[in-house]
């Protein structure tokens, strides 16, 4: 498992369904992740505020909110920080392209298999502990 500073990797889930983030978190979790879920992009910046964070799973779409407007911000005060972004269209190449552009992690589908959120975690936490 790769662990964060405090023990085990903190894992936020930002998702306004809280069947897909609790879905996300449960995933993590069984691969002994310390996760919390929140579902604004508010709560995430707050949230990041008050605890380290060492990976954000962020949903492309928080409601009214872009999921690239959240991940511009969050990797404007976190550039470290790896994102793996999760949407629930199939088919959004654009989209991907430019959330890699701005630094996320990966881009996912939320039909994603759990093996491969996992293995997606576990690489953006080794890629960011050798960056300490």
């Amino acid at each position: 498992m790769v662990v964060g500073m405090h023990g085990r990797a903190n894992v936020l889930v930002v998702d306004d369904e809280p069947a897909a983030s609790e879905y996300v978190a449960a995933i993590l979790g069984l691969q002994g992740y310390a996760t919390s879920t929140v579902s604004t992009a508010e709560d995430a910046l707050r949230a990041m505020k008050e605890s380290p964070v060492d990976l954000m799973v962020l949903d492309a779409a928080l409601g009214q909110t872009d999921g690239l407007e959240v991940l511009a911000r969050v990797k404007a005060a976190h550039p470290e920080l790896p994102v793996i972004m999760l949407s629930g269209n199939n088919f959004e190449d654009k989209r991907a392209t430019e959330a890699r552009r701005q630094g996320a992690t990966a881009y996912l589908s939320k039909t994603l298999a759990p093996g491969q959120l996992m293995l997606e975690a576990r690489n953006a936490l080794r890629a960011r502990e050798k960056t300490r």
